[in-house]
């Protein structure tokens, strides 16, 4: 048995062990200005919490937002970006009032990111020395302290150290330079490890290694881990608990088991209807099916709009959906849904 495999058959169905907060976000809001001088209300009044140690998934289209938030958190916006509401907390400190100086301290010491694709590594720079320059950058250590802790950074994400410290970033496949990736991200042992799309380059078995040694180095270190994707499949491999975003909304959030396995809203059944294992495996035998998609197109962000954010695509819609937009209602515990067809469920 895997890590993986084991680690979900210790997984409570209905419920997931009650961690103290390590971030909390309040009615977070973020708006994205246009060459227009009109803003594209990318995140919209999103709450929620992390709890030391914990998996997060963040599932959805492109275009929901899960990349605006995630960036907000570490408060690395798009040009131009700018927060409208909310508050964020780390540790109980205001990630919104503390200075430029105290963010660098954060960022890649406490907070880390994992970018989904490898460009980020320096072309020119040995991908041994850019591990240990992290670690220079963030703890009091000597450099060539700093060169025998890459070293065994890399021996972590599995590579052997003595054949990849002195390569350059081309000389190695996709697979090597995202495990580069994630070394630098964690070489500190942050607190919080906050993951964009880490696979979305990769092949689906180089893929599910990444998760698993995620995984592993998660369990390892005692990071929380934040991880986005448009697949909510690749996302029960690794969360405690997910949520779904659409069009800037939190419209679902649970256990990975309550929303992968018995989702309420017609938008998760809807991704998880495109996600569906038997359609992967039927093209991969070479059967001819039609691409599932969900039809109509998300709300115009740049506009306000009434309502159900997900009325115009919902095959379940009443007139109430149009005038008026539901709440982000619980029906148990550490369960929450966007939707007024399952109030009072």
């Amino acid at each position: 048995m895997n890590l993986i495999t084991s680690m979900n058959a210790h997984r409570v169905a209905g419920k997931i062990a009650p961690q103290p907060a390590l971030l909390q976000a309040d009615a977070l809001s973020v708006a994205i200005p246009t060459r227009d001088g009109r803003q594209v209300r990318a995140v919209d009044r999103v709450s929620f919490a992390i709890g030391t140690g914990e998996s997060v998934g963040i599932v959805g289209e492109s275009g929901s937002g899960k990349s605006t938030l995630l960036a907000a958190l570490l408060r690395s916006y798009a040009p131009g970006a700018q927060v409208t509401g909310g508050t964020l907390l780390f540790k109980g400190r205001d990630l919104f009032s503390i200075s430029d100086k105290e963010l660098r301290k954060l960022r890649g010491g406490e907070i880390a990111m994992i970018f989904q694709d490898s460009c980020v590594l320096n072309p020119v720079i040995r991908v041994g020395d850019q591990i240990a320059e992290v670690l220079y950058a963030h703890r009091d250590l000597s450099l060539s302290r700093c060169r025998d802790e890459a070293k065994a950074m890399l021996e972590a994400v599995d590579l052997r150290s003595t054949d990849v410290y002195a390569a350059f970033p081309h000389q190695l496949s996709g697979g090597q330079r995202q495990r580069i990736v994630i070394a630098c991200a964690l070489v500190c042992r942050p607190s919080l490890v906050l993951a964009d799309e880490p696979t979305a380059s990769l092949d689906g078995d180089t893929a599910v290694q990444i998760l698993d040694l995620l995984l592993r180095l998660k369990e390892r270190m005692g990071s929380a881990i934040v991880l986005t994707s448009h697949d909510p499949l690749a996302l029960k491999l690794i969360s405690d608990r997910i949520l779904v975003m659409y069009a800037g909304q939190l419209v679902e959030t649970g256990t990975a088991f309550q929303v992968l396995q018995e989702p309420q809203h017609p938008y998760t059944r809807a991704l998880l209807a495109c996600a569906t294992p038997g359609r992967r495996q039927s093209l991969a035998r070479g059967h001819r099916q039609p691409l599932p998609t969900i039809p109509g197109n998300p709300p115009d962000l740049l506009a306000p709009f009434t309502g159900c954010c997900f009325e115009s695509r919902c095959g379940e819609r009443f007139d109430l959906c149009k005038v008026s937009e539901p709440a982000l209602l619980g029906s148990c515990d550490d369960y929450q849904v966007r939707c007024f067809a399952r109030e009072g469920r």
